[in-house]
């Protein structure tokens, strides 16, 4: 059974050229600007813009197996290197922290920490509102289809800020 998994994982796939659709990217854009009337309108569509795509490249990156539980199997196994929620999380995050904001935030936020079935996203609120407002960006969900809800309606999870992680920038504490 682990050769046929690992037939798998080792097949070359051509590299990623689909881009996020223009109406994923408005629709993802006018639910952004609808977080609060002082979200600026050109920093919402580069915020979907860059959020949509960013997610198929990093399933392109990672070669992403469907569903998404199926691939943490293959990460855990060592069959891939990278993949899981909180790697689409912190790489999602780099890339839109290149996006000029000054009217949204971007949140690292975790659901059930340190359990079993942590899950790891970003939050995106308008500028000094809190998370609880604003709306979940995960990557992982769909395997780099962006999936976003506002946060309150995301039953499953109950989504807090990951306050155990280092400022931008800042290599983690050693051990």
């Amino acid at each position: 059974m682990l050769t046929l998994l690992g037939g798998c994982v080792s097949g070359r796939t051509p590299a990623n050229t689909t881009r996020a659709s223009e109406p994923s990217i408005q629709s993802l854009c006018q639910d952004i600007r609808g977080l609060s009337p002082s979200v600026d309108p050109h920093e919402a569509r580069a915020l979907a813009d860059v959020a949509l795509n960013r997610a198929l490249d990093l399933a392109d990156q990672y070669r992403v197996v469907k569903p998404a539980s199926l691939h943490n199997v293959f990460v855990n196994l060592g069959l891939k290197e990278r993949g899981l929620c909180y790697h689409f999380a912190d790489d999602l995050l780099e890339r839109l922290r290149q996006v000029a904001l000054s009217t949204l935030e971007v949140h690292r936020v975790v659901s059930k920490p340190n359990a079993r079935h942590e899950h790891n996203a970003l939050v995106v609120s308008a500028k000094n509102r809190p998370l609880q407002e604003g709306i979940l960006l995960d990557a992982w969900r769909h395997g780099g289809r962006l999936f976003w809800i506002r946060v309150p309606a995301d039953k499953p999870y109950k989504w807090e800020p990951r306050t155990d992680l280092p400022p931008p920038g800042q290599a983690p504490p050693l051990p």
